[in-house]
C-alpha cells in the first residue's frame, strides 16, 4: 500500500514537471500558430504579416488620393518601371508635415522616385510634398499650378530641374530653375545642378527660403 502511494506521488510530480516545461501554443483564426507562455520564440500574427509587407512592399503600381478635400479630385499614381509619381485631377493637392509616412512619404519610396509629372488640372504642390526624395531629378509642372507650398523639395540632393510649362500665369524655369512668372524670384534652384557657378540674372529682386 505504502509502495503504491508512493508510486502514485512520483506519476503526479512527473506529469507536473511535463506541463510546466511544456509550450503552450495556440492558434489564430487563420490557422497559423501564435506562442503562449513558454513558447521558444516570438509569434507574427497574419495582422502583423499584413502590416509588415505593407510597409516594405514596393509595388508596380499604386495609387493614392491626395486631394486637400479628400475627395478624390487629385490623385497620385505610382509606376515603379520609370520611377514616376503623376498627379491629376482637379483642384489642390493636400499638405503633408515632415514627419508624415503615408502614402510615398515614407522611406520605401522617397529613396527611389526619380521623377514627378503633374498634370493640367492640379492647382496646388502642397507643402513638404517632395520633402527628402533624395532620388528626385526632375519635375514637370503644368500651366495649372498657382501655388506652391514650403519645403517641396527640401533635401531633394539629386535634383537637377524644374521646368513649367509656358503658358503657366505663376511661374516659369530658365535652364531647370524655378522663377516667379515676372522673373524677379528664385523660387528654387535644384540642389542636383552641376553647375559651379550661377550668375543671377538683373530682373531678380529676391531669392527664396533654403
Amino acid at each position: 500500500m505504502k509502495l503504491l502511494k508512493k508510486l502514485t506521488a512520483i506519476i503526479i510530480l512527473l506529469i507536473m514537471l511535463l506541463t510546466l516545461n511544456s509550450p503552450i501554443i495556440s492558434y489564430a483564426a487563420d490557422g497559423t500558430e501564435s506562442g503562449g507562455t513558454g513558447s521558444t520564440g516570438n509569434s507574427t500574427t497574419g495582422e502583423q504579416t499584413e502590416e509588415i509587407g505593407t510597409e516594405y512592399e514596393i509595388k508596380e503600381e499604386e495609387t493614392w488620393d491626395i486631394s486637400k478635400n479628400g475627395d478624390g479630385s487629385v490623385i497620385a499614381k505610382w509606376t515603379f518601371d520609370d520611377k514616376t509619381i503623376t498627379i491629376s485631377g482637379s483642384g489642390e493637392m493636400r499638405d503633408w508635415n515632415y514627419s508624415s509616412n503615408e502614402d510615398w512619404h515614407n522611406n520605401k519610396y522617397k529613396k527611389i522616385i526619380e521623377k514627378v509629372k503633374i498634370e493640367d488640372g492640379v492647382t496646388t504642390i502642397g507643402q513638404n510634398a517632395f520633402y527628402e526624395c533624395s532620388s528626385l531629378t526632375g519635375i514637370d509642372i503644368s500651366n495649372s499650378v498657382i501655388s506652391i507650398g514650403d519645403n517641396v523639395f527640401y533635401r531633394c540632393s539629386s535634383l537637377e530641374n524644374i521646368t513649367v510649362e509656358e503658358n503657366n500665369l505663376n511661374y516659369m524655369s530658365i535652364d531647370g530653375i524655378l522663377f516667379n512668372k515676372d522673373e524677379t524670384e528664385i523660387k528654387r534652384y535644384p540642389l542636383g545642378k552641376k553647375n559651379k557657378s550661377y550668375v543671377i540674372p538683373n530682373s531678380v529682386v529676391s531669392i527664396g527660403k533654403n
